[in-house]
């Protein structure tokens, strides 16, 4: 990743708040790490994608996870 440019989706509260303090201390670590590197808050909650998984594990059809995804999609969007 050294080279690439690429997203690094941000999951859980304290990361997708995107509070001043750690927002600065991950921008800097992952600046080193991986210079082209973008952070991107997730656009769902985490038990959206355990959702995901239990329907597939479940054998649900893709209108099923169509439903799902389209509950968390922000307004606007779908």
């Amino acid at each position: 990743m050294l080279g690439t440019p690429a997203e690094v989706v941000l999951g859980g509260g304290l990361l997708t708040a995107r509070d001043p303090l750690p927002t600065s201390l991950l921008d800097a670590e992952v600046a080193a790490w991986a210079p082209r590197a973008e952070l991107v808050p997730a656009g769902a909650p985490p038990i959206a994608g355990a959702a995901l998984l239990g329907l597939e594990r479940l054998g649900a059809g893709e209108s099923a996870r169509a439903r799902l995804r389209a509950h968390y999609e922000p307004a606007g969007t779908g």
